[in-house]
């Protein structure tokens, strides 16, 4: 994300990955960080391998194969990012994200998550 948004060789900054993991881990809850990881490692799965031709309902799931037009499970319409040519690739396992912006919005979220922190009596539900 860092080097699509600040460009070529730009990095993850280590120091607030750092407060984001003890953030985590404010509650005492020793899953948080690794239930993070596992997720992220499961988006980069699904994107490697395409999804599947089978999912709980028998019908395929494919990287971006959920358009509105031909999927009923689609509830949420068009990739417009992508209908405007603004589609990106991300990090190096080259990941096609089809709404960069939707993406990206996980970074508000760990920022308020770290800034809400830093009050010891107030958390997220």
């Amino acid at each position: 994300m860092a080097e699509f948004f600040e460009g070529p060789g730009s990095v993850y900054d280590p120091e607030y990955y750092a407060s984001l993991t003890q953030c985590f881990q404010k509650w005492d809850d020793t899953l948080m960080v690794q239930a993070h990881s596992d997720a992220w490692e499961g988006v980069m799965k699904y994107y490697q391998t395409n999804g599947t031709d089978s999912d709980y309902m028998g019908k395929p799931d494919h990287w971006g194969g959920c358009q509105p037009e031909t999927d009923p499970r689609c509830k949420h319409g068009d990739y417009i990012e992508s209908k405007q040519g603004k589609q990106a690739i991300f990090g190096e396992g080259g990941v096609l994200i089809y709404e960069p912006c939707n993406y990206s919005s996980n970074i508000a979220f760990y920022r308020a998550a770290t800034r809400i922190c830093d009050y010891p009596n107030w958390s997220i539900d």
